[in-house]
């Protein structure tokens, strides 16, 4: 015997985000979608792994430009000192 809960939705019309919703509902493809359960199930599914892979994927990435900063810093570091030591240099011998 199957397992089945249930979860009732209600759509206030009132608000965009809803209506946009219910509208999608309203007019999908019944040859694809046999039911407004199945859509739903696989919304809620969609989103939640989505969210999980793509929170995975913004770890990496502020990693990977953490690092690239790390060395973009240290580089820039150097020029600076380089630029000062340039600044330094009396350039009155040239020309004058």
């Amino acid at each position: 015997m199957s397992e089945l809960r249930f979860c009732n939705v209600r759509f206030n019309l009132d608000k965009p985000e809803h209506r946009r919703a219910w509208k999608h509902l309203q007019n999908m493809d019944r040859k694809k979608h046999k039911s407004y359960s199945n859509v739903i199930i696989s919304a809620i599914n969609g989103y939640f792994e989505k969210g999980a892979k793509e929170a995975s994927e913004e770890k990496l990435i502020k990693r990977i430009v953490q690092a690239l900063n790390g060395g973009m810093n240290s580089s820039a570091a150097e020029k600076t000192e380089e630029q000062e030591a340039e600044n330094n240099i009396s350039w009155g011998f040239v020309g004058e």
